[in-house]
């Protein structure tokens, strides 16, 4: 089990990641997820969230998992921006995310009472929490975690970027010392990348959204719209048919 099978009949397709995957303005109904399941003849589930990180990702994906035991469920994930990081909430037992900006644009009083310290540290706690380089190791192990774990539970799916987070490793290499050049050498990244369940054809869906003649600026708050979607899930069709 492993890449989604156009001779397969699945119950229900759930799709997985951040506003490109919500639909955002536009609504649930016409996001990717949503078109996708009706190619492959699923009940759509959309259960992304605005802001998700990649770690996130990870336990929505076992959740949805446990509780769809003995059904026949299959699995599409859009990786997130790979800064974004999740942060623990007691009261709820839930991980809420947030990333650089989170901290930096909105108020005290729009982040969660978690945030605050962090928000009142911010130059202190920066190097910590936002080197890119970490942030890419934690997104490539989630990347690693969520692909066996699928694996090991015969679930079929399907990954594509919707920010950049694991593919440009090139650049972030560069700068490295040597001791840690083997987490981004081109064997353990390529493996994850040039998979068949890994749709990477255009690439991160933004930026190469901005450069297709059929996305809309004006249409869904500078989020991928409606009939580029289509489109691009036309695109992942036709990978899972070659494959």
């Amino acid at each position: 089990m492993s890449l989604i099978r156009l001779d397969q009949k699945y119950d229900e397709f759930y799709s997985l990641g951040c506003s490109f995957t919500t639909g955002f303005m536009e609504g649930s109904t016409k996001s990717w997820g949503y078109y996708f399941a009706q190619k492959i003849g699923a009940n759509p589930n959309v259960v992304a969230r605005d802001g998700a990180g990649n770690y996130m990702l990870m336990f929505d994906i076992m959740k949805i998992c446990e509780m769809n035991k003995g059904k026949k469920i299959a699995i599409g994930i859009q990786l997130t921006e790979r800064n974004r990081r999740e942060i623990w909430i007691k009261d709820t037992s839930t991980y809420h995310s947030f990333n650089y900006a989170t901290l930096t644009i909105n108020k005290k009083n729009n982040v969660d009472k978690e945030l605050h310290f962090l928000k009142d540290n911010l130059k202190e706690i920066s190097h910590i929490f936002f080197d890119d380089f970490e942030n890419y190791l934690r997104t490539l192990t989630s990347v690693i975690m969520i692909k066996n774990y699928l694996e090991n539970k015969g679930v079929d799916y399907v990954i594509f970027e919707g920010m950049t987070s694991i593919s440009d490793y090139k650049d972030l290499r560069k700068n490295l010392p040597q001791h840690m050049k083997n987490y981004v050498s081109d064997e353990l990244v390529g493996d994850i990348i040039n998979s068949p369940t890994f749709f990477k054809k255009h690439g991160p869906m933004q930026p190469f959204c901005r450069t297709h003649e059929l996305y809309d600026v004006n249409k869904n708050g500078g989020h991928p719209n409606s009939d580029f979607i289509k489109w691009w899930v036309d695109e992942m069709i036709e990978h899972i048919r070659i494959n």
